[in-house]
């Protein structure tokens, strides 16, 4: 999955790989969640404010 961010003017690009992943799950269904903590915590960082416990945060999803 590859996302960019904001859409309007891109100053960030993610990719997220899950290689071998179940056939019954989509890419959306599994890099999604990963994708949008990333994107989040990107966007925090970018804007100056803090982000702590991002990782932890994300994980609790």
């Amino acid at each position: 999955m590859i996302a960019f961010a904001p859409a309007d003017h891109p100053v960030i690009a993610i990719a997220v790989v899950f290689p071998n992943q179940a056939l019954s799950a989509t890419g959306a269904e599994i890099a999604g969640p990963v994708m949008n903590c990333m994107i989040e915590g990107a966007l925090a960082a970018a804007a100056g404010l803090p982000v702590s416990n991002t990782s932890s945060t994300c994980a609790s999803k």
